[in-house]
């Protein structure tokens, strides 16, 4: 059913008495130990308004964000264009919006508190160091991130910041929204560049309510995944897909909840474990090379993708969903190359692409493409790092951000969809060895098909 766009301007204000919270019980994934300090289960709570009524059939759902405020005052002077309040998304947003600021960061480095109306939609609007005690603290000391960028071999995406203290946040946002939420809610992370183009519906729900969690995944076996149900299924050089986090549906549940404190645990020291273990010993463990390593060690950083990417191959029994995506599609899609030495020539995207979508039942990818609901607008370094980077009004990086001089991060080595770079005669990148860089030599259980040879 649908029903008519709300205001433009909603201003439900969300304010909230802290609740107390309790530590992470100590434990231990595929022998990486845990370090907690931090109390991912605290914070304020949500008023009892902020929370939706079901709709019919369908499940309590809640669209969650998180923005700065150099950020948001630089695209108001655009118009709110390429953002989700652009004149494009704003209109079809139907559900509960709930907008995570970083009021006590602006205010700590002299800029204006971003005010609950000077955003277009925003039921409910919640300060991220209010909802993660001890965040501030983990992004403004020089402690264990600093101390895992120095490393070299480190994963990153930005050129300029630690990516990991941006990222953060948004991972914190999305623990406290889960925790605020019933059982059986859904919760959609919404990155601030995407754009809603269409009511959820049925068949929608149909999907992502039968996972624990819905992301967009980018694989070299992109081609092979008609008929596999669940990750389980896939072979050992289709683990080292990438994950792609701008949009993610999440059913709320007990083992949703402790997926996402359990990602934050990597932020305070259990990827610098992994990284001195992987990147610093003399001689790295199985779990870091070899055909059934090589995942772990292409994500050792602190970008959201890494640690979503750890977090998603060690807990067991999670009920994973992959979107399928038109843009940049999946094998099979062509695109015309408009320069270089192939240009005018039509080819498959090459590069770890997400899948086309699937017809059958029950299958790890939808049977939808994203885009008809909502499209994600995917930039090469993401747009959750980027708003601190200072590009918006002020041109200056926070200098708690900034990379250190003496920084190890590398760029990863993974072919991204549509690197160009790759043989434009292989559509598997990982059977490519002309042009770019080749991964075959880290996958040796893999054997092209004979479509592609």
């Amino acid at each position: 059913m649908t029903r008519m766009p709300r205001s433009l301007l909603r201003t439900l204000v969300c304010l909230g008495l802290p609740v107390l919270g309790t530590a992470v019980q100590s434990a231990s994934v595929a022998g990486i130990p845990r370090q907690v300090s931090w109390q991912t289960g605290a914070g304020i709570q949500a008023p009892g308004s902020c929370i939706p009524k079901p709709r019919g059939s369908e499940p309590i759902t809640v669209f969650v964000t998180s923005v700065t405020q150099p950020y948001m005052q630089g695209y108001k002077l655009r118009d709110w264009e390429e953002t989700l309040w652009g004149p494009d998304s704003q209109p079809n947003i139907q559900n509960t919006l709930w907008v995570y600021n970083e009021n006590t960061w602006e205010v700590m480095h002299g800029r204006p508190a971003l005010k609950q109306s000077e955003v277009p939609v925003a039921d409910c609007f919640f300060d991220v160091f209010d909802a993660a005690p001890g965040l501030l603290e983990l992004v403004s000391d020089k402690g264990r991130i600093d101390d895992l960028y120095r490393i070299s071999g480190v994963r990153g995406l930005s050129d300029h910041i630690m990516d990991g203290k941006a990222l953060v946040r948004k991972l914190a946002a999305i623990n406290h929204a889960a925790s605020q939420l019933p059982d059986g809610a859904l919760l959609v992370w919404l990155d601030v560049d995407t754009a809603v183009g269409m009511e959820l519906d049925q068949r929608w729900y149909n999907f992502v309510m039968s996972r624990d969690i819905t992301y967009i995944a980018e694989s070299l076996c992109r081609s092979e995944l008609a008929g596999v149900k669940s990750v389980e299924e896939l072979p050992p050089y289709c683990l080292d897909y990438r994950v792609e986090s701008g949009v993610m549906a999440i059913r709320v549940s007990p083992t949703t909840r402790q997926f996402f404190r359990s990602a934050l645990e990597w932020y305070d020291g259990r990827m610098l474990d992994l990284a001195r273990e992987c990147l610093q010993a003399g001689a790295p463990p199985e779990k870091c090379t070899g055909a059934k390593g090589t995942w772990r060690r292409n994500n050792i950083g602190l970008n959201d993708i890494y640690v979503l990417a750890q977090v998603l191959h060690d807990h067991q029994g999670l009920k994973h969903g992959w979107f399928a995506t038109v843009w940049q599609m999946c094998e099979g899609g062509g695109h015309v190359i408009d320069e270089g030495k192939h240009a005018g020539s039509t080819m498959p995207w090459l590069g770890q692409c997400p899948p086309c979508a699937n017809v059958g039942v029950d299958e790890l990818v939808t049977p939808f493409y994203l885009e008809e609901y909502i499209l994600h607008r995917k930039g090469g370094q993401g747009v959750m790092a980027t708003q601190h980077e200072g590009r918006q009004v002020t041109h200056t990086i926070d200098p708690e951000m900034m990379l250190p001089a003496a920084h190890g991060q590398q760029v990863d080595p993974r072919p991204a969809c549509g690197d160009f770079r790759l043989n434009p005669q292989c559509v598997h990148s990982i059977y490519c060895e002309e042009d770019g860089a080749t991964t075959a030599a880290l996958y040796p259980d893999y054997v092209a098909p004979k479509k592609f040879l």
